[in-house]
């Protein structure tokens, strides 16, 4: 936490400038209110002499930690001390094998967090019927939108003739395919009056 220089020796205390300082790039600082870090000299042969006046840096949380569970424990510099525990949140689709919390670069600078990232939609390998107007955004969850119709020669659930929407939804977890259907093969029937007619 401290850096000191000068000579140690008493007689020479004060002529040779002892001095000490918090060490700001291991993370500490200067207490609230101290103008500078305070070296006192031991009483007497072989005690130690004391020193005040630094104290940890603090971090702050990031603006953003969407797709993170955070448990801050400790949140103050040196690196030594920081913990912060995380998680990539699930629930919110987000997926991540180690998410890692770094300290921050200064007192009150915020942490970083990495790791985590939204889940994806595939596109699913069969499209047999079905054709892609729009995916302007195959990301799991809230925000999904993926646009297809049925191919000519299909037509959509709930109507006779070609063409309409295909129902579309989103996968079930990261990498798998999101999920079409309601597109079905036009079938003509026999005319009556034909031999084939039943």
């Amino acid at each position: 936490a401290y850096k000191v220089t000068g000579s140690l020796e008493r007689p020479f205390w004060k002529e040779r400038g002892i001095r000490a300082s918090c060490k700001v790039e291991d993370g500490y600082r200067l207490q609230d209110g101290a103008k500078a870090a305070v070296v006192t000299m031991c009483a007497a042969h072989g005690q130690e002499y004391t020193l005040s006046g630094c104290q940890p840096q603090i971090c702050l949380a990031p603006t953003s930690v969407a797709g993170y569970k955070v448990s801050e424990t400790v949140i103050s510099r040196p690196n030594a001390l920081f913990k912060v525990d995380l998680q990539c949140d699930t629930e919110a689709f987000y997926h991540g094998s180690f998410p890692v919390a770094t300290a921050c670069e200064g007192h009150t600078k915020p942490y970083a967090v990495d790791g985590c990232t939204r889940d994806i939609c595939a596109r699913p390998k069969d499209w047999t019927g079905y054709e892609i107007l729009k995916e302007t955004d195959t990301r799991r969850g809230t925000g999904f939108q993926v646009s297809v119709k049925c191919k000519a020669g299909y037509y959509a659930e709930g109507t006779t003739s070609g063409a309409g929407m295909a129902k579309v939804e989103t996968c079930d977890s990261h990498g798998d395919p999101y999920k079409i259907s309601g597109c079905n093969p036009i079938v003509c029937t026999t005319p009556k009056g034909t031999d084939d007619a039943k």
